[in-house]
C-alpha cells in the first residue's frame, strides 16, 4: 500500500461505500490529529459523507 499524502486521496477513499473506517497511523507529533480535523472540515456538509465523520 502506498503512503497517502494528499487530502484528495483520503477523501476518495472515504467516499467509497466499502470504506467504513480509515486509520491514520504514525509516531507522536507527526500531525495525525491535524490531518483528521482538516479532512473532517473539508467533508463537512458534503453528500459524500452522509453519516458524518
Amino acid at each position: 500500500m502506498k503512503p497517502i499524502f494528499l487530502f484528495t486521496d483520503i477523501e476518495a477513499i472515504l467516499i467509497q461505500p466499502s470504506c467504513r473506517l480509515l486509520t491514520i497511523l504514525g509516531p507522536g507529533g507527526i500531525g495525525k490529529t491535524r490531518i483528521g480535523l482538516q479532512i473532517g472540515a473539508l467533508s463537512n456538509g458534503k453528500e459524500s459523507a452522509p453519516i458524518g465523520l
